[in-house]
C-alpha cells in the first residue's frame, strides 16, 4: 500500500475513533511501527492529529466547556 493511500486510511480511523495506536495500525496494515510513526509525523506535521507516545490523536468534535464563576464576596 501506498503511504499516501495509507495515511488517508489513517485520517478517516482517527476522525471515527479519536485516537489511534501504533501498534494496531502497523498490525492492520502489515508494516512496521517505524512506518506507521513517519505516517503519523507526516499527518502532524500538516495539522491533522496530534501524536503522543504510542499513538495520536485528534480533538475534534471534543467539546471542553467549563462554566467559570469570578464572583467576590465583600
Amino acid at each position: 500500500m501506498l503511504a499516501i493511500t495509507r495515511q488517508k486510511t489513517i485520517q478517516e480511523l482517527i476522525r471515527e475513533r479519536h485516537s489511534v495506536d501504533v501498534s494496531d495500525l502497523a498490525e492492520l496494515f502489515g508494516v512496521t511501527k517505524e512506518t506507521i510513526r513517519r505516517d503519523l509525523k507526516a499527518l502532524e506535521d500538516v495539522g491533522e492529529l496530534t501524536r503522543t507516545h504510542g499513538g495520536a490523536y485528534i480533538t475534534d468534535g471534543v467539546r471542553n466547556d467549563i462554566a467559570v464563576s469570578m464572583s467576590r464576596a465583600s
